[in-house]
């Protein structure tokens, strides 16, 4: 397992529109999204929540919640800590990315 901290460090530094290395860093936010819902998910479920329940209980939108999930949707830090906080689990474990 690796920290949010390690995935932050590996990303490029440049982000010059139509270099090789802004292409890298959107390919590489999309998979940290993409890995970041699967762990809201992972927890929600492991809390007994349905995705209508938990929605409910965040105040948003179930096909927002959904979108989260499934990584198409970018989360605020405010919507993370929120969720993270609701699920009884800290920030930096929802960050927790798998190998």
């Amino acid at each position: 397992m690796r920290k949010h901290e390690e995935i932050f460090q590996e990303a490029p530094r440049e982000h010059k529109r139509g270099a090789s290395s802004f292409v890298d860093d959107s390919q590489h936010m999309h998979d940290f999204y993409v890995k970041f819902g699967h762990n809201v998910q992972k927890t929600r479920e492991k809390a007994n929540f349905t995705q209508e329940e938990f929605s409910k209980k965040a105040s948003i939108d179930r096909s927002y919640l959904s979108e989260i999930e499934t990584g198409r949707r970018r989360v605020s830090l405010f919507i993370a800590f929120k969720i993270a906080s609701l699920l009884g689990t800290t920030l930096d474990d929802l960050l927790e990315i798998m190998d």
